[in-house]
């Protein structure tokens, strides 16, 4: 999977418990300038299972009052660094870490053919 994937899983997971709990407010911190352009609009993904995450984030967007993302700089994101690496060698995560494993896809991948309809029309 993309890194890019990742990252935006993230905060869709995020975002989902953020609205499963009631807050109206979010602020996204991230060291990849990246990712805070897809969220804040400036960039248009061109990959298509981009676009359907980033479609997700758009969809839990409109149940919240706003999303912001803030920069961190890398120098300054060695607590979410440990976790990642802790996550990608399967090692136990910290007590304080929010996290839920999902065994199911955020997005579906699948695209159907659009359904052809027939309209009739008469006059009596």
């Amino acid at each position: 999977m993309h890194k890019q994937h990742r990252r935006i899983r993230a905060i869709i997971l995020a975002l989902s418990k953020l609205h499963a709990l009631s807050v109206r407010r979010a602020i996204i911190k991230t060291d990849s300038q990246a990712t805070s352009d897809y969220i804040e609009k400036s960039f248009k993904a061109r990959d298509l299972e981009l676009q359907k995450y980033l479609h997700t984030v758009r969809k839990i967007e409109s149940f919240l009052l706003g999303i912001m993302t803030e920069p961190i700089p890398r120098s300054e994101n060695s607590k979410a660094d440990k976790v990642a690496k802790a996550t990608a060698q399967g090692i136990t995560l910290p007590l304080d870490v929010f996290y839920e494993v999902i065994n199911q896809p955020l997005i579906e991948l699948n695209i159907k053919a659009p359904k052809l309809i027939n309209t009739i029309h008469s006059e009596d």
